[in-house]
């Protein structure tokens, strides 16, 4: 029997459609304070507004305080100050700019856009059978899949409505404030010298949030808050649902609410040298640091993805702490030469761009059939960060195929001294993306070639190798990366021990690096090529 079976039931049309328009407007002006310096400043105001709304759900208004039929908009007012500072006017060897203000994108159409979608009127109404009353495997149901769970229940059947999604009344669009300073200066030996520095904070993020989940009441023996209970021998988890199986059931279901954190931020310095050497050669050489954090990441437009995927999660849903975010990359190399052939006539340029950066980040996380990787009980299986046992000995390793249990906890404590970033965690729940992947390294190729051109126009046959390294030697310039996502399953959970611990399996190869890092089957992973033809008048 399977542990659930998930319903999607078509309620109408299933595809988000409404309009909206968003007034922008923006004020400037320059002062030219004396010939040394020079102010910039402004403000912009961005004005949202949606004009169709979604069906209204009253059960919703009852049960959360969410009316379905309201789009939650306001305005975001940006005030905007920047200032270029040039000692000794025109002719000074010395530069500094800067600014500081407030910003804001575009709005958050797709996540809106759930709303119209999932709302328990329209869309696609999805909820989850429990294992008690999965449907039969007959290939009857295979042909024709059921549309309500063993006993008859699901969406739209007596109270059954299934997962929606809702907005937070307050919700508020995206903004930041950021402050940038730069600093450049001609240098001996024709050398130019560039500083950046930037800071930006988030004053309102997007936040998900699941409102059916009822408030934890404890946490397991390694502080693990929880949201239901696991079976004593299977390891299964049971998730506390406010409404029962009103809203999706406790395995797959909820009512994801998008509503606002504060607090994100990241920084970053980049240092860097430009010359232009006599004759026909330029280079330049920049190195770049910088620090992302975040509350969540919204890498999906589906709300129980951006819940299930945005971040890894041990403690309370509510938690707004900030975690490296699944963007952080501390360290970037970047250095490009070019050199133009002697020749005057119809010129031709050679350029080499070179990025070295820090891998993606990433979280060990459980596993297991039957959402046995849902360690907290909160109907997400792929979030759970694993507990880092100090060694094997406090582990429960069972047979894993033909790898046995002391072949599999041998390979635990390999990697246990060959990845720090697991080392310094040890006997703690991991944190959040405090894993990465290896360095990665990336070689251009440009060649432009000027042709004859008439009456001043001008042709430019230009031909690009990216990945020129892989072009080079095939084991050279791959892109390694465990998985797409931040999160990456170690252990896979089978069931628990008597003492409450989880009985789980392990690949032992994760102890070479070489599969535990495997080369990413995509485009970066290849070198490319394209021919260019450009034509001027």
């Amino acid at each position: 029997t399977a542990f659930a079976y998930g319903v999607g039931v078509g309620r109408g049309d299933p595809i988000a459609r409404f309009t909206t328009s968003n007034l922008s407007f923006y004020l400037q002006d320059q002062w030219t304070v004396n010939p040394a310096l020079t102010l910039t400043y402004g403000v912009r105001a961005e004005v949202p507004r949606f004009k169709d709304k979604p069906t209204v759900l009253a059960d919703a208004f009852t049960d959360f305080g969410r009316k379905t039929d309201e789009i939650p908009t306001n305005t975001n007012i940006n005030p905007r100050l920047g200032f270029n500072f040039t000692p000794g006017g025109s002719n000074g060897r010395t530069q500094v700019r800067g600014g500081v203000g407030f910003f804001s994108g575009t709005p958050s159409y797709v996540w809106m856009s759930n709303l119209y979608t999932a709302n328990g009127n329209s869309g696609i109404a999805q909820f989850t059978c429990p294992q008690a009353i999965v449907p039969a495997f007959t290939p009857e149901n295979i042909l024709n899949a059921p549309q309500t769970c063993s006993n008859g229940s699901g969406p739209g059947v007596g109270s059954t409505i299934g997962t929606i999604n809702t907005a937070d009344p307050n919700y508020k669009q995206p903004q930041v404030v950021r402050a940038t300073l730069g600093f450049d200066r001609k240098l001996p030996w024709g050398l130019t010298g560039t500083m950046d520095a930037v800071y930006t904070y988030a004053l309102k993020s997007p936040f998900m949030v699941n409102l059916e989940l009822a408030d934890p009441t404890t946490t397991d023996a390694n502080g693990r808050v929880m949201y239901g209970t696991l079976n004593a021998t299977t390891g299964q988890p049971t998730t506390i649902a406010k409404h029962g199986s009103k809203y999706g059931g406790t395995s797959g279901g909820g009512v994801y609410d998008l509503t606002n954190s504060k607090g994100d931020y990241s920084y970053g310095v980049t240092a860097g040298l430009a010359k232009r050497f006599a004759g026909s050669f330029e280079a330049s050489a920049f190195y770049s640091y910088q620090r992302s954090y975040s509350v969540a990441d919204f890498t999906s437009s589906v709300a129980r993805s951006v819940y299930q995927n945005g971040r890894t999660q041990a403690g309370n849903q509510l938690d707004t702490q900030v975690d490296p975010s699944s963007f952080d990359r501390p360290h970037r190399i970047t250095a490009s030469m070019t050199y133009t052939a002697p020749w005057k006539n119809f010129p031709t340029d050679i350029s080499f761009i070179y990025i070295g950066q820090s891998g993606t980040n990433f979280t060990y996380t459980y596993s297991g059939a039957n959402n046995r990787g849902d360690r907290n009980a909160d109907g997400v299986a792929t979030n759970d960060p694993i507990y880092i046992a100090p060694s094997s000995a406090q582990m429960a390793f069972v047979q894993n195929g033909t790898f046995t249990a002391a072949q599999q906890a041998a390979a635990y404590d390999a990697l246990l001294k060959d990845e720090p970033c697991i080392a310094k965690q040890k006997g703690e729940i991991m944190g959040r993306n405090t894993c990465r992947n290896p360095w990665f390294n990336q070689l251009d190729l440009s060649v432009r070639q000027s042709l004859p051109g008439m009456r001043g126009q001008k042709l430019t046959l230009q031909a690009d190798i990216f990945n020129f390294l892989n072009f080079l030697n095939q084991d050279w310039g791959q892109y390694k990366q465990n998985n797409r996502f931040p999160q990456v399953s170690l252990l896979t959970v089978t069931g628990q021990t008597a003492d409450g611990r989880p009985t789980v399996q392990m690949d032992t190869r994760i102890g070479d690096r070489t599969f535990r890092y495997p080369k990413a089957l995509n485009s970066v992973s290849y070198w490319q090529g394209q021919v260019s033809l450009r034509y001027a008048f």
